[in-house]
């Protein structure tokens, strides 16, 4: 699996393959018309403008964001976006380590999120991913939940070089698993990030029928999403998209 820590210059999808060029243009237009309100919304667009190389027009917006009072896992995919391309800010990578290290986070998605931004940070916590590891339980099994763990865990690896491969298959097992037949897992954002996920663990082969899926929720006004279009939701297809083509 090649590096998901993007830097500048380092996108090239479009060169590479054109069969999905048309729909993430299609999405990408719709993105570009319709304006975020949330730090995430501008977190995961901006993520999908930069991956298909569409530029960097919200980045501005989306560090004053990060600045503002907001939730920790919030603050946690803005630095991931930013991060991303190559944008650090050093206090906030400061506070995620405090709030990480200090065993202050019991919720799993802090803790999955959190690692998340610190391995795009380049911070290690192979710590942590075995604590995660210890502590699983059954009220974990969700396929979003799962996805989130396996993300967290393929991320710092790369930084770790620990094995976490029995378990991540033991996962990425489960999820395929719980496929719908029409090749989701009931919701866009749950399918997106479970797609994601199987992707970076090395499952790419395995979800094509999850893709083609993907491609027949796109709405004619180029959005994924209900009522004609969700930012989150148009961003994250992107996002899958790309992972899936530059697996």
């Amino acid at each position: 699996m090649k590096s998901l820590s993007r830097k500048p210059g380092d996108c090239n999808i479009q060169a590479k393959e054109t069969k999905y060029n048309d729909a993430a243009r299609r999405g990408l237009d719709w993105l570009d018309e319709n304006q975020p309100v949330s730090l995430k919304e501008y977190a995961r667009s901006t993520t999908a403008s930069y991956l298909w190389g569409r530029g960097y027009t919200r980045t501005a917006a989306l560090i004053k964001e990060i600045h503002r009072p907001q939730s920790f896992r919030e603050i946690c995919r803005g630095v991931s976006a930013l991060a991303t391309m190559g944008i650090y800010y050093p206090e906030v990578t400061h506070y995620i380590k405090t709030k990480q290290k200090g065993g202050n986070l019991e919720d799993i998605y802090d803790r999955t999120y959190s690692l998340i931004t610190l391995a795009d940070l380049e911070v290690s916590c192979p710590d942590e991913c075995q604590r995660i590891i210890k502590d699983f339980d059954s009220t974990w099994e969700h396929p979003g939940t799962i996805a989130l763990i396996i993300i967290c865990l393929m991320k710092q690896s790369e930084l770790t070089g620990t094995d976490h491969t029995d378990f991540t298959r033991e996962k990425s097992d489960w999820l395929l698993y719980r496929m719908q037949e029409n090749g989701g897992w009931k919701f866009i954002a749950t399918s997106n990030l479970v797609m994601q996920a199987l992707i970076m663990a090395g499952r790419s082969e395995e979800i094509d029928q999850s893709i083609r899926w993907l491609l027949k929720e796109q709405n004619d006004n180029g959005s994924w999403g209900k009522n004609n279009g969700d930012i989150t939701a148009t961003a994250q297809s992107l996002i899958t998209l790309a992972l899936y083509i530059n697996a």
